[in-house]
């Protein structure tokens, strides 16, 4: 007879906090890679942005603006490999990046705008439109481009479907009347596969 082990409910408490704690602490190392990697893509960002201000003379909006294109683009391929570890494909992490990146694009252009318009250097209104639009980019990529299936939910499916193993094997060995047959156990068919 197979019979399922239970842990008490205090263990499972103990381990919910262990797991929670892991949780965080991932979320901790992933915001850190997060931000060595977005600080690459700033300092290309802000070398694009410094050399078209300096020798081709456009405006500062309109410079950030293509330094910012330009470092999403590495943004987005060492965040899918490396900080994220995405399991999405390509088409739909690419899309919902692009989305994200639009929407920081346009906070940076106008927080930048704004900040210039209030008499600050163009550098220290980037620094500040950065840290902003940093915030959005790590919530946003987080918790829609690159989620990645939790590892509890998975668990939880697998031991979901061993607890209904199990009691499909119980209700076959237990005297469960859709298997019996004149007092004996009859076998169950096998599925078909569709």
């Amino acid at each position: 007879m197979v019979r399922s082990i239970r842990k008490p409910k205090r263990d499972r408490a103990i381990s919910s906090k262990k797991s929670s704690r892991r949780a965080h602490r991932s979320h901790a190392v992933r915001f850190v890679q997060f931000a060595v990697v977005g600080g690459f893509a700033t300092g290309i960002q802000y070398c694009v942005l410094f050399v078209l201000v300096h020798f081709a003379q456009l405006n500062p909006v309109i410079a950030s603006a293509i330094g910012f294109v330009v470092s999403a683009f590495l943004n987005y391929v060492v965040n899918y490999r490396y900080t994220f570890a995405s399991d999405e494909r390509h088409v739909l992490a690419g899309s919902k990046f692009a989305a994200l990146a639009s929407i920081g694009l346009m906070l940076n252009s106008l927080i930048l705008a704004q900040l210039i318009d209030l008499g600050l250097h163009y550098l220290v209104a980037q620094l500040i439109a950065t840290v902003a639009v940093l915030v959005w980019n790590f919530v946003g990529n987080s918790v829609w481009t690159f989620r990645r299936r939790s590892v509890s939910a998975t668990n939880q499916r697998v031991r979901s479907g061993i607890e209904d193993g199990e009691r499909e094997l119980r209700q076959m060995r237990g005297g469960d009347s859709r298997y019996r047959t004149k007092g004996r156990v009859r076998s169950r068919q096998p599925r078909e596969i569709r």
